[in-house]
């Protein structure tokens, strides 16, 4: 009876631990069934992050590239800035060149006008003396007629004819004068619409230099602009230094940092296409100003003396082959300026972006500003033919009117010799004696004159 109660007890306790056991098999099968879920669900994570892991790779390769790109574009600008600068020192030094040569230029219309005025004292001079001589001559004519008279009552009481014959012979002599009075008359016209046109040159050379001034100024100005451009262009770097820092804590926003390189490349053809057109107008204006100086002082050293014909002939030749030589320099370098939008043109050519659209219209336009720079550079040269043709017209011009200035003085002084002469004539029958005396002494006076002249 006992055995049986505890058979039936154990077959309990065996029963209870059973089910204990197949519970905890059943709560083991749910964990491994939990398990194997999990282990999935971290497995396709893992792939997630692994497929993130490269795309993020190539993201860092990517940005890396970009990153040395922009390391170049910051060089390669440093360097232009580098010679930006030395342009800009090179422009300076060229102003104030020009700036001396104005003073110099002015000192020399200064002369000029002098020069001028000296001249109308010698025209007013060489009128003061052609009625000086019209008086001694009509003076002169009295006494012919005087002596022509007393000669006729001379000859009722048997005068020599000596006498008549010197009556013909101061005849001839009158007549001679007077027809060199008119063509000294003749000639000192020529001087005078010769003068005239001299004057209306000097005038319009002062209103060039006036004109010169006033775009000196403004060349003052775009100096002032350049420095202006150059601030800004460091400024431009300096910003392009930091976002290169910022480049390497960003990194996870590739949109972002395209958007920010497109912003970039396009401060950077802003800024290159206003360098390009502020170097092509200060170019203009240098030129321009520097072919004008030239021109003006060569004409005007020109008008003072005939000796330095040649000489000023060849500074001109050198000068202008300076000229050509510069405008080659300044081709090169357009040409350069050319090739780096072509190189800016590449770069924006590797977007797809719709954006960059503006850029390719900025792009023609900079283009055809340039067709019409090289245009106006060809007429310019020709403005520049023709100017030199006009000067060596006006050169000629002056010569000539000096040779005939010259030959008039030498006119006049052939022609008080010839009244000298005439009134020196010795007279053994000494009746116009106080007359030629009286003649003798305004020629005197007059002489005295000349010569202080």
């Amino acid at each position: 009876m006992d055995s049986n109660d505890d058979y039936t007890s154990t077959m309990i306790r065996l029963k209870d631990i059973i089910r204990d056991r197949d519970s905890d098999i059943e709560k083991a099968a749910m964990f491994g069934k939990q398990l194997l879920e999990d282990k999935e669900i971290l497995t396709e994570k893992i792939e997630e992050l692994l497929s993130e892991n490269e795309s993020l790779k190539q993201d860092k390769y990517s940005l890396k590239i970009d990153l040395e790109t922009h390391v170049q574009t910051v060089n390669t600008q440093l360097s232009e800035l580098t010679l930006q600068r030395e342009d800009y020192d090179k422009l300076v030094l060229k102003f104030q060149a020009l700036q001396k040569e104005s003073i110099q230029q002015k000192q020399t219309i200064s002369n000029l006008m002098n020069e001028k005025h000296d001249l109308e004292k010698a025209v007013e001079e060489v009128n003061n003396e052609n009625g000086s001589l019209k008086k001694k001559i009509a003076l002169q004519e009295i006494s012919l007629q005087n002596r022509a008279e007393l000669s006729v009552n001379l000859s009722l009481l048997d005068v020599p004819k000596d006498e008549e014959f010197d009556l013909d012979y101061y005849k001839m002599k009158n007549m001679q004068l007077q027809e060199t009075i008119s063509n000294l008359q003749y000639e000192l016209e020529n001087s005078k619409l010769e003068e005239n046109r001299l004057s209306a040159l000097v005038g319009k050379l002062e209103e060039d230099v006036a004109e010169r001034d006033k775009e000196l100024k403004s060349y003052s100005v775009e100096i002032q602009k350049a420095r202006d451009v150059q601030s800004d262009l460091q400024g431009e770097i300096e910003l392009l230094k930091l976002e290169q820092v910022d480049v390497t804590r960003r990194g996870n926003s590739v949109f972002g940092e395209l958007d920010d390189r497109r912003k970039l490349v396009e401060k950077e053809y802003k800024l290159l296409a206003s360098k390009y057109e502020n170097m092509l107008k200060n170019y203009e204006d240098n030129r321009r100003d520097l072919s004008r100086c030239k021109g003006q002082i060569a004409i005007l050293l020109s008008m003072t003396s005939r000796h330095y014909q040649d000489v000023y002939i060849g500074k001109l030749e050198d000068q202008l082959g300076d000229s050509k030589r510069e405008i080659e320099t300044l081709t090169a370098r357009l040409n350069q300026c050319m090739k780096q939008q072509q190189q800016v043109k590449n770069d924006l050519a590797s977007f797809k972006n719709d954006d960059y659209d503006y850029l390719r219209v900025m792009h023609q336009k900079a283009e055809e500003k340039i067709k019409s720079l090289e245009n106006d550079m060809m007429t310019v040269r020709l403005q520049n033919i023709s100017a030199n043709d006009a000067l060596t017209n006006t050169r000629r011009c002056l010569y000539a009117t000096q040779e005939n200035l010259d030959a008039m003085k030498l006119e006049n002084m052939k022609m008080k010799q010839q009244i000298k002469e005439l009134t020196a004539k010795p007279d053994d029958e000494g009746i116009m004696n106080s007359d030629f005396f009286f003649l003798e002494y305004l020629f005197h006076i007059d002489a005295q004159k000349w010569a202080r002249g």
